[in-house]
């Protein structure tokens, strides 16, 4: 696995930031895509922190939320979901 998780296989195209793509043997393995073959297109350098300390503020119409970021990483239990994407033929 790669530093973002990925196949130590991907196709790097950019480093920073992160670009890969996995080869098309690779994908046509299964009919699903797992998350460390999935694609990965970042703008931007994404900074290597740590979770603690950082705080998240949600502000809406007379609802101001703030969230340590920590906290709720830990008190998160990670869940898998399948989704299935479909071409329209129109």
């Amino acid at each position: 696995m790669t530093r973002w998780d990925k196949r130590a296989d991907m196709v790097v195209h950019e480093a920073e930031p992160f670009n890969a793509e996995s080869n098309s043997v690779v994908l046509a393995e299964s009919y699903l895509t797992e998350v460390d073959r999935f694609y990965s297109r970042n703008h931007g350098p994404i900074p290597d922190i740590s979770a603690q300390g950082w705080t998240l503020t949600v502000d809406g119409d007379g609802v101001t939320e703030n969230y340590t970021v920590g906290a709720g990483v830990k008190a998160t239990s990670r869940t898998t979901a399948k989704a299935r994407r479909q071409r329209s033929t129109r």
